[in-house]
């Protein structure tokens, strides 16, 4: 069971005296570590479905037939001496299209996927190494415990996972 969260790692000799991170002290310390929560942002991506409506054509009928002639422009060998030189020329070309009636259309509905994304708030938790002396080491260790013992059944559990 996770329930002190602080971790004593042993005396540590030193040359030289290290202050106390909590109370300042220059006694005796020894390296702790302590759980530190953090709020952190996470983004969250929701799918959803959107509706959207179309038109799909129904069958066309055909009409009248029409045609035409293109790219005449030198049709007499005479008069392709007069033209520009630096423009292609051509035979004449006949061009037969018809006339199309629309038949009408279908209302269909497509679904189209969409994300939103969001950002939320959670803990995040690390462990910290502090130098503490046997006095503060202890008081932390009890508002520790004290915290966890607050925490819901449902809290402990998760913590243990």
């Amino acid at each position: 069971m996770l329930s002190l969260l602080l971790i004593t790692m042993g005396f540590v000799s030193r040359g030289q005296a290290h202050p106390c991170a909590h109370c300042g002290c220059e006694a005796t310390c020894q390296k702790t570590c302590r759980l530190v929560c953090e709020e952190k942002k996470v983004e969250v991506f929701c799918f959803g479905c959107k509706c959207e409506d179309f038109c799909v054509p129904c069958r066309s009928c055909q009409g009248c037939e029409h045609s035409e002639t293109v790219c005449d422009e030198c049709m007499a060998s005479d008069q392709c001496d007069a033209c520009d030189q630096n423009v292609p020329h051509s035979e004449p070309k006949g061009f037969v299209w018809f006339d199309w009636f629309p038949g009408g259309a279908k209302i269909y509905t497509r679904t189209k996927l969409m994300r939103k994304s969001e950002f939320v708030t959670v803990p995040s938790y690390k462990w910290v190494t502090e130098d503490l002396c046997p006095q503060c080491a202890a008081k932390v260790a009890e508002s520790e415990s004290a915290r966890i013992a607050r925490q819901p059944d449902d809290a402990k559990s998760s913590t243990l996972r």
